[in-house]
């Protein structure tokens, strides 16, 4: 629930677990990801659309992150990995990620 996480919405669409302590999170209000401790939450801006990164360590600390991308839209629909490389759903059309180091 949100009032418990870092999850930006109750309303999930799908989860992709990656391991025991690892999953992200397709909601209607942006991609969540826990690390088993804290989360980080990818999406345009609820306020002006601008990419945003937000993440909510475990003692509910909010920290902004600047990005230069976010998924094409707010609503996630599903996720799926090829490789170091994100392939995200939206209600907007499909956004492509490339993991950076």
């Amino acid at each position: 629930m949100t009032k418990n996480s870092g999850l930006p919405s109750n309303f999930t669409n799908y989860v992709k677990g990656v391991d025991a302590n690892h999953a992200w999170f397709c909601t209607d209000k942006g991609l969540a990801y826990y690390d088993g401790v804290n989360w980080a939450v990818y999406r345009p801006s609820l306020a002006d659309g601008k990419p945003e990164m937000t993440v909510r360590d475990a003692s509910g600390n909010v920290t902004q992150i600047v990005v230069r991308s976010a998924p094409a839209h707010n609503y996630i629909l599903g996720i799926d990995f090829q490789g170091n490389d994100i392939w995200v759903a939206t209600a907007s059309g499909l956004s492509h990620g490339v993991h950076q180091p």
